[in-house]
């Protein structure tokens, strides 16, 4: 799709996933260009092929760098964030509301619900009268 837009203003994009050396792509390219998606798996691919020096370094000497969002919502990114690390919750509080830890408990505070969130989980609602014991 974005060659298909690019294609009109004569430019491709080669994606540094289709290539047998990412960091010699990155020292090739005229332009970098950082499309929407999961960031956390994207920042975990760069990092796992060192290849975040490169991009600095091509940056810092002039070549032009550009990105945009996937339009992802907070719970797109909570989503995402679980998918990668799927040993944890987490708690999405809205505004008003408070954990009250105490004794080996935990109570909400405010009268709005939170979200819970769990890799392989439906999120659920969770308000003051529920127990949160779990989270422990």
């Amino acid at each position: 799709m974005v060659n298909e837009k690019l294609k009109a203003i004569n430019h491709s994009v080669i994606p540094i996933h289709r290539s047998d050396n990412p960091i010699d792509a990155v020292k090739d390219a005229e332009i970098i260009i950082i499309g929407g998606g999961n960031t956390f798996r994207l920042l975990k691919m760069l990092h796992a092929n060192k290849m975040m020096e490169t991009i600095k370094q091509k940056v810092m000497t002039g070549t032009p760098y550009t990105g945009w969002s996937a339009g992802e919502t907070r719970e797109t990114r909570i989503k995402e964030f679980i998918e990668l690390n799927p040993d944890f919750w987490v708690f999405g509080l809205r505004e008003g509301t408070m954990l009250k830890i105490e004794n080996q408990s935990i109570r909400l505070i405010g009268e709005k619900t939170a979200r819970v969130f769990r890799k392989g989980e439906a999120p659920i609602e969770l308000g003051q009268d529920d127990d949160f014991g779990f989270l422990m």
